[in-house]
């Protein structure tokens, strides 16, 4: 499976390695010296007259782009680590949550929570239309039976907690405890 890592949230990265944020924060902090030098040099364009300040950002984003150690690839690489350590900090906290109540939001089946305007059976799957933002008439979501979603109009993917997420718009730790008290209406 072909799986585009843009399009994966931080709950699923943070699942795929949770005893991974020492190593993480370790990235950060190499990282963070080996920018070092080009914070140093942004510092010294903000001295700079405001009119040679223009030039100087044209010229030092162009260097950040095209130079041998691509500090703008490590600068959207740090940035990244920094949100996924947050969330796994956050996470880490509990949030009165344990992977046994992440599984068992997990197992919720996801056509007894969420809502669609249609809804038909395709074998052992489910062909729905996605309850995100967009405009959809015709089924374009796929919920596996494995409890995954796969939407073909907006590429969403991921898994119960994570759809209830984009659709609530709530934290990682709210949609676990809300998939939860849902799977026990439902039983």
């Amino acid at each position: 499976m072909n799986i585009r890592h843009d399009k994966l949230t931080l709950g699923q990265i943070a699942d795929a390695f949770p005893d991974e944020l020492p190593c993480i924060k370790r990235n950060i902090s190499i990282l963070r010296k080996e920018l070092k030098p080009w914070a140093d040099r942004i510092r010294q364009i903000r001295d700079l007259p405001l009119e040679y300040q223009v030039f100087a950002r044209g010229v030092l984003s162009i260097e950040m782009t095209w130079s041998p150690d691509m500090p703008k690839k490590k600068i959207d690489h740090l940035e990244n680590l920094l949100k996924l350590s947050r969330f796994m900090a956050n996470r880490d906290k509990g949030g009165g949550i344990d992977d046994a109540m992440i599984e068992r939001a997990k197992a919720v089946p996801i056509i007894e929570w969420c809502e669609f305007k249609t809804k038909k059976k395709s074998g052992r799957k489910w062909m729905v239309s996605c309850p995100l933002d967009h405009k959809d008439e015709h089924p374009s979501m796929m919920i596996n039976p494995n409890n995954t979603v796969k939407c073909f109009s907006c590429s969403f993917f991921g898994d119960g907690i994570a759809l209830y997420q984009a659709i609530h718009q709530v934290n990682f730790v709210k949609a676990v405890k809300a998939l939860n008290d849902q799977g026990r209406v439902a039983n």
